[in-house]
């Protein structure tokens, strides 16, 4: 019978619901991030990548939203990596150019402030889940150590952290229109094996513009 009760509830809710689908670039600047012992990354560069998010509108002006997003940006570390299986092919270089690409998952809920019917303004918090990998130049580590003894193409690392967003939707259609909303993560990464097996506490501010299509 509860169950019964609970489906009666959660039927009308539903048919009011506003579910919104958009896509769009993203551009990353990192303001900080520092491996565990504060001596592997020396510059934290820009970056871009893709977003797409899913979202279930309330009719009492709070939302369920999940984003996926791909990046990739440009980091300048100080490469350390010990092979696990010969400990003595040891690679160490300064300021090597470094890639970082990942993939990430954040599940949300945005709560809308100003909600009418072609401007709306919103403010989110969240969880941030992924996988990522530093991509190293091969070449500039051969030419600067002679050799290619003790480099790893791509070290792979997985992250969790907390999200928080702010930003604004502008329909000028009744189901398309715009979304500018600005993004903070701050997260922590497993160890990665190019930085001696360290950590790195990242935190990266993001400004995504994307387009939006009302579902119902």
């Amino acid at each position: 019978m509860k169950k019964i009760y609970l489906i009666f509830i959660i039927l009308p809710l539903y048919s009011y619901a506003e579910i919104n689908l958009s896509a769009g670039p993203t551009f990353i600047k990192s303001d900080h991030a520092k491996s565990s012992d504060s001596s592997h990354i020396n510059e934290a560069g820009r970056g871009f990548g893709a977003y797409a998010d899913a979202e279930i509108v309330s009719p009492f002006y709070i939302s369920l939203n999940l984003a996926l997003q791909y990046s990739a940006e440009s980091l300048s570390i100080n490469y350390n990596y010990t092979n696990p299986k010969d400990s003595s092919e040891v690679g160490q270089l300064n300021n090597l150019s470094t890639i970082y690409s990942r993939i990430s998952a954040a599940p949300s809920i945005r709560v809308y402030f100003l909600n009418m019917n072609k401007l709306k303004l919103f403010v989110g918090f969240g969880k941030i889940y992924g996988l990522g990998s530093f991509i190293h130049n091969q070449e500039e580590y051969e030419e600067q150590t002679g050799s290619s003894s003790g480099f790893l193409e791509s070290a792979e690392l997985s992250f969790s952290g907390n999200i928080k967003e702010a930003g604004l939707k502008y329909f000028w259609k009744k189901k398309f229109g715009l979304q500018v909303s600005y993004k903070q993560e701050i997260y922590e990464t497993t160890k990665i094996a190019t930085l001696n097996n360290n950590k790195i506490d990242r935190q990266s501010d993001q400004v995504i513009i994307s387009y939006i299509a009302k579902v119902n």
